[in-house]
């Protein structure tokens, strides 16, 4: 919460939308934290090394709930870990350079 507040609210309408957005998503914030999802394929976009992943063909899940691998299909890009540290450091940087009279 204290990121969002000191990095992210005070940055125009667009920061104070996404802190309320952020704040409502819940009432008890001791020791908690939010994944942002959709920052990961952004930040992958942005810089890979950020996002590091492989291409593997796409998995098949089965009617017992697991997966089935198939080396024939259709391969995908499985990103392997989301280093949120410069996903969002990047993110702060933009917002509040776009809130910024110009």
């Amino acid at each position: 919460m204290p990121e969002i507040e000191r990095y992210v609210e005070p940055h125009g309408s667009i920061g104070s939308f996404l802190a309320m957005r952020f704040k409502d998503y819940s009432s008890d914030h001791l020791g908690w934290a939010k994944e942002i999802w959709d920052m990961a394929p952004v930040g992958w976009l942005l810089n890979p090394v950020w996002a590091p992943s492989v291409i593997i063909p796409a998995p098949v899940l089965t009617d017992q709930i697991t997966w089935s691998v198939d080396r024939r299909r259709h391969p995908i890009r499985y990103v392997t870990y989301v280093d949120r540290n410069p996903i969002l450091k990047d993110f702060f940087l933009k917002l509040k350079a776009f809130a910024a009279p110009n």
